[in-house]
């Protein structure tokens, strides 16, 4: 996490908007993983007793609703995916404030 913040400031000296971009997206990601670590296996813990705790293990579906799930997951990231690939190919580059192109 703090490798990325570095970076992160580096990278704005530098003026590099892509590294500058990667860098906080893993320091998004480092921050992320770091919450998730500590609370595993506890998905929410609960302030009543451990025992109350909503973890992986209770709060999982059955093995029918996660195939399921997996097949329209592969057929929507693909469709999003597409869409995206389609938008950054239509709009993709930087904006240019002085261009009086749309």
């Amino acid at each position: 996490v703090l490798g990325s913040v570095a970076a992160f400031k580096y990278f704005h000296a530098k003026k590099n908007d892509k590294f500058m971009f990667l860098s906080s997206c893993s320091y998004l990601l480092g921050m992320l993983v770091g919450a998730v670590f500590s609370v595993y296996p506890s998905v929410l813990p609960a302030s009543t007793g451990e025992e109350f705790n909503l973890t992986i293990y209770n709060a999982s579906a059955g093995a029918y609703g996660l195939q399921v799930g997996l097949i329209w997951w592969a057929i929507g990231i693909v469709i999003a995916l597409t869409y995206f690939v389609l938008l950054y190919k239509a709009f993709g580059g930087k904006v240019n404030i002085e261009s009086e192109e749309h």
